[in-house]
């Protein structure tokens, strides 16, 4: 199966209905083998040309959405979590992209990594930031895909180099950990 990746406008997939800040969506259909609309397209491999955050969740059945209350809440919690990720990264001039599929597959010049996403447990939903000739960062759902919501664009702050991105009330250190904004970073 090819992997599903949406574009920049088109960052919340909205399989289960919610409202977000997005200039468009694409309907559950364009998670499909032959995804279309707007801002989205089939990519085996992921080519970085610039800097990149890419968000990923494992493929699921559509079907499961209804009937599984947990990967509805999961669902839920990535899309705040790359809907925040995507307002602090873009005005910077970093591309996002969402990808729902069986493995993340980046290039980055001669570099190939891949990133199995075998089942949907919350340690295979995250994001992924890289910048061309960068080692990339990779960050995953410690405590559910709710953690994504800070722990994102907490990171992006730190490797893209953008104060804003940290979350209100928390300061984040350049090793990546996210703490309470009155305590030092290095203690």
């Amino acid at each position: 199966m090819r992997p599903t990746v949406f574009g920049a406008s088109a960052v919340a997939f909205l399989s289960i209905g919610l409202l977000c800040d997005c200039t468009a969506a694409p309907t559950p259909a364009s998670r499909s083998a032959t995804p279309g609309g707007p801002g989205v397209q089939a990519s085996d491999v992921l080519e970085i040309v610039g800097p990149t955050a890419i968000g990923f969740f494992p493929a699921y059945e559509e079907s499961r959405v209804a009937t599984d209350p947990g990967l509805a809440s999961g669902l839920e919690h990535f899309e705040f979590a790359m809907a925040d990720l995507s307002r602090c990264v873009e005005p910077a001039g970093v591309k996002v992209q969402v990808v729902v599929a069986g493995s993340l597959r980046v290039r980055d010049g001669e570099q190939m990594e891949e990133l199995p996403l075998e089942e949907v447990v919350p340690e295979n939903a995250g994001c992924y930031l890289v910048a061309p000739g960068r080692p990339p960062r990779i960050v995953r759902g410690r405590a559910g895909t709710s953690s994504l919501v800070q722990l994102c664009p907490a990171a992006a702050s730190v490797y893209f180099d953008i104060a804003s991105c940290c979350p209100a009330g928390f300061r984040c250190c350049p090793d990546g950990e996210v703490i309470d904004e009155t305590t030092s970073c290095d203690g």
